[in-house]
């Protein structure tokens, strides 16, 4: 059964439901082939034990090498179809009464880019969070890089002993 998460994002509401199975692999396969590289340019020169990289360490540098990584490989086709498929099933209300499908006002979004961007990371937080180590991560990735200080999980193991 897919689990439906309702979050409050500025004034309103937004109810997303987890994608069906195939819907969720061909978004998450788009999705990293746009991640992987970024991230890799991110994590050069990223601290390490051997079997952990020291996130916590990263630098302003390693997240702007990412983010130019990232913007490098995402096309603009790539982040309709990352907003079209995460909007499938998704309602936003300003009530909590009237639920409305994402797909319904073109204009919803018009001078809340911000606020978009943060339903966007709910919805793949929704449907991955498995995978991206729990509930709120890119919030707390996010944030760990706004302050400057660790998160609940600095380290993230590379699965490989004695791996640099």
């Amino acid at each position: 059964m897919r689990e439906v998460k309702t979050k409050q994002i500025g004034e309103f509401q937004y109810r997303v439901k987890q994608l069906s199975d195939p819907a969720g692999m061909r978004l998450f396969t788009r999705l990293m082939k746009i991640l992987i590289p970024a991230i890799g340019a991110g994590l050069k020169g990223v601290p390490s034990d051997g079997q952990n990289i020291k996130i916590a360490e990263m630098t302003t540098g390693a997240v702007g090498d990412a983010i130019i990584a990232m913007a490098h490989e995402m096309t603009e086709d790539d982040f309709m179809y990352l907003y079209d498929t995460l909007a499938t099933d998704s309602q936003f209300s300003q009530d909590g009464q009237a639920w409305f499908p994402m797909t319904s006002d073109s204009t919803h979004w018009s001078g809340r880019y911000l606020q978009k961007f943060q339903w966007m990371a709910f919805a793949l937080e929704v449907n991955y969070a498995d995978f991206l180590g729990g509930n709120d991560a890119i919030g707390r990735l996010v944030q760990m890089f706004r302050t400057g200080r660790q998160s609940s999980s600095p380290n993230i193991s590379t699965g490989v002993p004695n791996a640099s």
